[in-house]
């Protein structure tokens, strides 16, 4: 979703626009007398808006799929859990095996089995080397599901972009349906909408800029997946090596 700030309306002119109110409001008759009406889309119309309005129905479109988004995250990340704890079993395991070797390799350097002692160091070398492999793997992993949380993250972060959006064509609606209308009240009422759609504005910008902020720290954290995938395949190397 993209939004395009507008220029900034002169403060000048605002302040013009707020001072005739002000007139206008302490002399209502003056107001009902001069007929005047509620027209200001070339002055406070267009000071009003800092971010591009859209289509409501494609908004609530991408409020969909953000939230579809979240809940598939949500589920990755428990699958992702899973993995990482059989990562970790698998690292586990093989710590034990390689102290087996370690332990009847220490028997054959007592009883000068010499033989049997290099076979057991090159296979000890071996699984320390299979280990590596497998400690990366449960890195990789973990950096997955800070990837998946940070996703997760950053969905969240859209939905409640999506949620301001629509806070505020809500009220660009109801001041857009006072254009034209005339007297104290309407104009009362517009000077009420003009506050509501500032607020709005400042609400959908600061999660504008939450967004981006989760977003930033979403392509951080899938740098780090890349990273630990390149370890892994030096682990592999080297395990190569040794296989050769």
């Amino acid at each position: 979703m993209a939004n395009h700030p507008r220029n900034a309306f002169p403060a000048t002119l605002i302040a013009s626009t707020l001072a005739v109110a002000a007139v206008m409001l302490a002399c209502p008759a003056a107001v009902e007398a001069q007929g005047l009406t509620l027209d200001r889309s070339h002055e406070v119309g267009s000071a009003m808006a800092l971010v591009e309005g859209r289509d409501a129905d494609l908004i609530r479109d991408e409020m969909t799929t953000a939230t579809e988004l979240r809940f598939r995250l949500e589920a990755r990340i428990e699958d992702l859990e899973d993995l990482l704890a059989e990562a970790k079993a698998r690292v586990e395991v093989k710590k034990n095996e390689i102290e087996i070797i370690e332990t009847e390799k220490n028997l054959a350097d007592r009883q000068e089995r010499d033989t049997e002692k290099e076979r057991l160091e090159a296979e000890k070398k071996y699984e320390e080397a299979v280990k590596k492999v497998l400690e990366r793997t449960v890195t990789y992993r973990e950096r997955e599901i800070e990837l998946a949380e940070a996703q997760r993250e950053a969905a969240q972060a859209a939905i409640r972009v999506h949620e301001r959006e629509l806070a505020l064509v809500r009220v660009n609606d109801e001041f857009a349906a006072l254009q034209g209308s005339g007297g104290v009240r309407s104009l009362e009422r517009a000077i009420r909408l003009e506050r509501d759609v500032s607020d709005r504005e400042k609400e959908l910008l600061e999660s504008l800029r939450d967004r981006a902020r989760r977003k930033q720290s979403e392509s951080e954290r899938e740098r780090r997946v890349y990273e630990a995938q390149l370890e892994i395949l030096e682990a592999r190397k080297d395990l190569r090596e040794i296989e050769n």
